[in-house]
């Protein structure tokens, strides 16, 4: 099985995502792509869960999340480099869908 790491930011409310603190990861794009659109979408009254590469889990409300939101994928963890740049880049389409694209 294969496993994504992302950083997510909720947009202006939010402040920046760092790799130590807040790396996550993901079995598969269609995860990633369905926990971006519920942060947004029903995040504000029914808690998310956030699984992050440390081991750490935290569940938590995510209200505020507004159309500048993205989520930076990486197809390897990007600890182990020294210049972690993403693979991917998941952010709401001008429709408001969920759009992935190459990083």
């Amino acid at each position: 099985m294969m496993t994504l790491f992302a950083l997510w930011n909720g947009g202006s409310s939010y402040g920046p995502s760092y790799l130590d603190d807040h790396l996550e990861t993901f079995p598969s794009m269609a995860a990633a792509r369905e926990a971006f659109a519920d942060r947004a979408n029903i995040g504000y009254w029914q808690p998310q869960t956030f699984t992050y590469a440390n081991g750490r889990t935290d569940t938590t409300l995510t209200p505020s999340v507004d159309d500048r939101a993205s989520m930076s994928l990486y197809l390897s963890d990007p600890r182990e480099t020294s210049d972690p740049y993403p693979d991917r880049l998941v952010e709401f389409g001008p429709r408001g869908g969920v759009r992935v694209s190459h990083g």
